[in-house]
C-alpha cells in the first residue's frame, strides 16, 4: 500500500422519519493523494445513498436503496457504479423473511458489467433462548 494523504467530507440527513415511513440520504466525497515513487496517483471518490423504508401492514415493510459511486483516478481512469435494490420484509415474532431484487451496474475503463439478482433470506432470532443476565453479570462482559 502506498502512503497517501486524504480528506473526507461526509453528510447524512433524514429527509423524513416516522414510525410508518422513513427516507434517508447520505454521501461522502473524498480526495486521496498518493505519494509513492512509482505511482503518484490522485483520486476523487464520491459515494451517495438514498434509503427508503415504508410500512405496508403491521408485519410487512417495503424497503428500497439506491447507491451511486464515482471514482476519478489519474492512473485507472473513471469508474461509475450504480446499485438499486428493492424488496419486501415480513417480520412475525422471531422470524424475518426478506425478498429482494437487486440491479448492479459497474462502468470501468475496460467496459461495463451489469447484473440482476433475486434474493430470499429467512432468519430466525434465537436470542430469547439465551439466559437473561443480571446487571452485575452484564458489567463483567463490557
Amino acid at each position: 500500500m502506498l502512503p497517501y494523504t486524504a480528506g473526507h467530507l461526509t453528510g447524512r440527513a433524514a429527509i423524513f422519519s416516522s414510525a410508518a415511513h422513513s427516507l434517508d440520504v447520505s454521501g461522502e466525497l473524498s480526495r486521496y493523494l498518493y505519494e509513492g515513487e512509482y505511482d503518484r496517483r490522485h483520486v476523487w471518490w464520491l459515494d451517495m445513498n438514498l434509503t427508503d423504508r415504508a410500512r405496508i401492514t403491521d408485519y410487512l415493510w417495503f424497503k428500497a436503496n439506491t447507491a451511486y459511486h464515482f471514482e476519478n483516478d489519474t492512473v485507472d481512469g473513471d469508474t461509475h457504479g450504480v446499485d438499486v435494490e428493492a424488496g419486501l420484509e415480513l417480520k412475525r415474532g422471531y422470524l424475518t423473511i426478506e425478498l429482494t431484487v437487486e440491479y448492479d451496474l459497474l462502468s470501468v475503463l475496460r467496459g461495463d458489467e451489469e447484473g440482476v439478482g433475486i434474493y430470499l433470506s429467512v432468519r430466525r432470532d434465537l436470542s430469547h433462548l439465551l439466559p437473561a443476565m443480571r446487571p452485575a453479570q452484564a458489567r463483567m462482559y463490557r
